[in-house]
């Protein structure tokens, strides 16, 4: 059955391979009418008027590789037809062609696909720059352009209220909770934080045969959850003996792309991942191989929770009234080592530790906002939320800077030009950072705006509802 699966595919690429290379001949009457032909069917025909379509370079004269096994070096040098003889052989019908017409059109594409490259063809070319005939070039094209699209600005009506408070201890029925995503959102923009938290218009999941970041990012954490999930004290012994069970390692991938990528809990073989998906295999593997190695230096290493999920409540005041908002994260990893109390985050996104101020990770319209470091210290408070403790350290783990010889998972201060080790030094400021931000979500003065960075929208999910991107 597998062999059968493999040769239906091919015989389907095969299928496709020979029905693009078809050509269908036009037929009609030859004594009226309008004449479709082919350039060589006007061989020794003389014409009044001719229209002559699609002259483009690479149809006329076509691009065409030599399909002889002779190479061109050789064909040339034995004076043996090559492909500029058939060039030359196009050039003459279609200059015997314009030799007793009254008038002709000729017409070639500007826009490049697959089959035009977008350029006039080098018959045409010569045409302008011959003297003997009068040429008029004209453009035609359709004038289309985009009517400036209204801003959008959604106020918080009554229904709108009663959605935010479903984020709030007012709700007990279905409580609804913001993570740190949803209040990245908001800073981004806050009309896509209406869409999709308020209004409840989920971006739309795209089915696709290779691994996006996203993806990769879900097995590399799985894979990790994994190995380490088996260890309440993790000592360098053990790091190097997980790291030399090539078997172990393998497995636990394949079993991360099994729940993640084929999402089936049927039996499936290695020799299913294939493609680009094995490369995927192969980077996953050296990463872990990195991680293990990397965290040998902190070693030992007291594991106190894996992909753990708080929910705490964060006080905040609206319109005098006294509210506590909903709040949830999953921390990837929360251990113990010898620095102290560490809240690990995984990214696999482009490596950047360093901020200014706590007010910089809140700031609007600014695409160089360090969105990594608001989620460490988002976590930070959550587990203070949860727990009472706020000595903890928020840690970054780059996947791609797990290659450094200088590798730190601290967040550096560039304005105190030292390392995070502490947050409950910068707790405070965070807080009303926090409680500022969370007060405004609920103002209901403050309306739902689109966000002045418009470069952002040309990768937002609702900008075809803006008319941006």
């Amino acid at each position: 059955s597998k062999q059968a699966a493999i040769g239906k595919k091919i015989m389907i690429k095969l299928i496709q391979q020979i029905i693009k290379n078809i050509r269908i001949p036009f037929e009609g009457e030859p004594l009226r009418g309008l004449q479709v032909m082919g350039i060589l069917e006007t061989r020794a025909l003389d014409f009044d008027s001719v229209i002559l379509l699609s002259l483009n370079e690479g149809i006329l004269p076509k691009n065409s590789s030599n399909s002889s096994f002779i190479p061109y070096n050789l064909r040339k040098g034995f004076e043996l037809p090559t492909v500029e003889y058939n060039d030359s052989i196009y050039a003459y019908y279609f200059y015997r062609l314009l030799q007793r017409v009254n008038t002709i059109d000729l017409l070639y594409s500007t826009n490049p696909d697959d089959d035009k490259s977008g350029e006039m063809s080098r018959f045409l070319l010569q045409l302008k720059y011959d003297t003997n005939f009068k040429i008029t070039e004209d453009v035609v094209a359709h004038s289309v352009s985009m009517a400036h699209s209204n801003e959008i600005t959604v106020p918080k009506d009554e229904y709108v209220l009663s959605v935010l408070n479903s984020f709030t201890d007012k709700e007990t029925n279905k409580p609804r909770y913001f993570s740190a995503s949803a209040l990245n959102s908001y800073l981004e923009c806050k009309l896509k934080f209406y869409f999709n938290y308020i209004a409840g218009l989920k971006e739309p999941d795209n089915v696709t045969e290779d691994i996006d970041a996203a993806l990769f990012g879900s097995l590399l954490h799985e894979v990790a959850e994994n190995l380490y999930g088996k260890h309440e004290l993790v000592s360098e012994d053990i790091l190097e003996k997980i790291k030399n069970d090539t078997d172990l390692i393998n497995n636990t991938i394949f079993d991360a792309f099994r729940n993640n990528f084929f999402k089936t809990e049927k039996e499936i073989a290695f020799e299913d991942i294939e493609g680009k998906s094995i490369l995927t295999f192969e980077m996953l593997r050296k990463y872990i191989l990195k991680l293990l190695e990397k965290d040998k230096k902190y070693a030992p290493i007291t594991i106190l929770g894996l992909e753990k999920k708080i929910i705490s409540q964060f006080p905040v005041t609206d319109c005098k009234e006294k509210k506590l908002v909903n709040l949830y994260g999953i921390i990837d990893r929360i251990d113990r080592t010898s620095d102290g109390l560490r809240i690990v985050d995984y990214k696999t996104s482009f490596p950047d530790i360093g901020f200014t101020t706590i007010e910089a990770l809140f700031e609007r319209n600014n695409p160089k906002r360090n969105k990594a470091a608001f989620q460490t210290f988002y976590y930070a408070l959550l587990y203070k939320l949860d727990s009472g403790i706020s000595q903890v350290i928020p840690s970054l783990y780059f996947i791609r800077d797990l290659f450094r010889d200088d590798f730190d998972f601290h967040l550096q201060d560039k304005v105190n030009k030292n390392i995070v080790s502490d947050f409950s030094l910068y707790e405070d400021e965070f807080s009303n950072n926090m409680k500022a931000l969370l007060e405004e979500i609920f103002n209901k003065d403050v309306s739902f705006t689109q966000t002045d960075e418009i470069a952002s929208c040309s990768y937002c999910a609702y900008a075809e509802i803006c008319h941006r991107g």
